[in-house]
């Protein structure tokens, strides 16, 4: 049996790595999200969507990276593109400067931050 090698597509300025069913569906995905004129917002803040075994964004990474669990991409489309919306604000909330320098934000100062950005941008 052959090996089922992953690869990397590059798709609306987002590099995407995994399986081939998992680089269509997110190729979908992130059409649904063009068609919603929020690309932009998620080429800004996610440069590379990979498969793996969980969800979770990783927003410190030189590249910012979401890692997408099968439960979320094998989910409907609009599902998926919902989840990757919702990690690119969690990446520019991770990475926005804080406040006051030398300070952190604080959990809640985030949660509001990223609901005032959700409704507002």
């Amino acid at each position: 049996m052959l090996f089922n090698r992953v690869r990397s597509t590059l798709i609306d300025g987002i590099e995407v790595r995994g399986r081939s069913e998992f680089r269509l569906r997110t190729g979908e995905s992130l059409a649904l999200l063009g068609r919603a004129a929020r690309i932009g917002f998620i080429q800004a803040n996610i440069a590379v969507i990979r498969q793996g075994r969980r969800s979770g964004m990783k927003a410190w990474a030189e590249k910012p990276t979401f890692v997408v669990g099968n439960r979320t991409w094998q989910h409907s489309v609009l599902w998926y593109a919902g989840a990757i919306a919702h990690d690119a604000y969690h990446s520019l909330a991770v990475r926005s400067p804080t406040p006051t320098p030398g300070r952190a934000r604080t959990r809640k100062e985030n949660v509001s931050l990223f609901n005032v950005r959700l409704w507002w941008n």
